[in-house]
């Protein structure tokens, strides 16, 4: 029997080294426990590269966005053209539940005094109880992605995304109020 190795041929792989800036809070199965997923960066990504590309008509953005993060729109089912995994070898990630730091101020109108951190991630912080509902995962940790690129187009198209998600945006909960900020 014979294996077919030519597909494999001009695959570009290129590896991206990940820090962790502030406390990323990504949920796990649980839905307690801090985990990070190579699906929510590929949703990130997605999300990155339609803000990259604001010039182009519906039909054709999804059009081209199916071509690089797959699509299973009606009956063109297609796969992405790249892969990527998190290498958990070269990673070190730590997970922690309790946050501390920053100013402390007290709250208008309530007899509570908070820190700038359990201010900004309420919801996920019980100020009465002074607890987190969950892990998140701590500044200092890092990741490392390992892609694997199908063209020099498909790469330069994922890179610009991945620039833009670690530039201007986080990963996980209340990445809009600056917690999941990364650093490459």
């Amino acid at each position: 029997m014979a294996f077919y190795t030519g597909r494999y041929d001009n695959r570009i792989e290129k590896t991206y080294r990940i820090e962790v800036v502030t406390p990323m809070f990504l949920g796990g199965a649980d839905g307690t426990s801090a985990e990070l997923r190579a699906q929510s960066i590929k949703g990130m990504l997605r999300f990155w590269w339609r803000a990259l590309n604001p010039g182009l008509t519906v039909e054709k953005l999804i059009e081209k966005e199916g071509k690089i993060f797959g699509s299973t729109e009606g009956d063109k089912h297609q796969k992405a053209a790249f892969s990527f995994y998190i290498d958990e070898s070269k990673s070190s990630i730590k997970t922690e539940k309790k946050l501390d730091g920053g100013k402390t101020f007290k709250v208008e109108h309530r007899s509570i005094t908070a820190g700038i951190y359990h201010y900004l991630s309420v919801g996920l912080f019980n100020m009465k109880e002074r607890t987190y509902s969950r892990e998140h995962i701590a500044p200092g940790s890092l990741f490392t992605l390992s892609f694997i690129y199908e063209s020099d187009s498909v790469k330069n198209e994922v890179e610009d995304a991945l620039k833009a998600l670690v530039t201007f945006g986080g990963l996980g909960a209340k990445s809009r109020n600056g917690f999941g900020s990364l650093y490459s």
